[in-house]
């Protein structure tokens, strides 16, 4: 093998490294993309049923822990009607539980979550521990939800997108969830920030 070989393989080993890291930066953002347009088509799905069913939240149950048998319904059998295309149910970075420490992960890696119940993203439905009456969200009439922008309507199950530490535990992490709120709007919060935000959406 020549010179003129030897430097070209470098080069090109170079250049790899350098732009390896940057594919996969752009491959994640547009993966972060389609989960923010997955939950803004399901904004777009409860607003209709909204419209059909007297100003209430759909009745769906809350999505339970992975290995659990799922509750019926849940918030994508009730908006079936709704929605053209089922896989906006899916995170395209749904890789499971991504917290092994921490009360409130699974503590050990796990497949999808969506392979279990059809779900990457969870509704404050049915046997919520929310400070909504006793259903959450299900039934709850949109009218009374006093700080829109506050109130939770669908959260990401992990947060896929954000820069986790597997070992951090779940409820002090700093990792972000896509969050869309009752007003529509979408944001990244830690777990901490938008439980804070639905305890005080419904405040006086």
């Amino acid at each position: 093998m020549g010179v003129a070989q030897l430097v070209v393989i470098t080069v090109v080993a170079i250049l790899a490294a350098i732009l390896f890291p940057v594919f996969a930066r752009a491959r994640e953002n547009g993966r972060r993309i389609v989960c923010i347009s997955n939950m803004r088509q399901i904004g777009c799905a409860v607003g209709a049923y909204l419209s059909d069913w007297n100003d209430r939240y759909p009745w769906a149950e809350r999505v339970y822990s992975f290995g659990d048998p799922p509750r019926r319904p849940q918030i994508n059998d009730v908006l079936t009607e709704y929605v053209r295309d089922s896989r906006i149910w899916i995170c395209p970075s749904d890789i499971g539980e991504t917290f092994y420490e921490g009360g409130m992960g699974y503590l050990h890696p796990t497949p999808p979550l969506y392979s279990d119940n059809g779900l990457s993203y969870g509704y404050y439905g049915i046997h919520s521990p929310t400070p909504v009456m006793y259903y959450g969200m299900a039934g709850f009439p949109a009218s009374r939800v006093r700080r829109p922008c506050q109130a939770i309507l669908i959260h990401e199950l992990r947060p896929w997108h954000g820069m986790y530490n597997k070992l951090s535990d779940t409820w002090t992490s700093p990792a972000l969830y896509n969050v869309l709120y009752c007003d529509g709007h979408i944001a990244q919060r830690t777990i901490q920030h938008y439980a804070a935000d639905q305890s005080t959406a419904f405040r006086p």
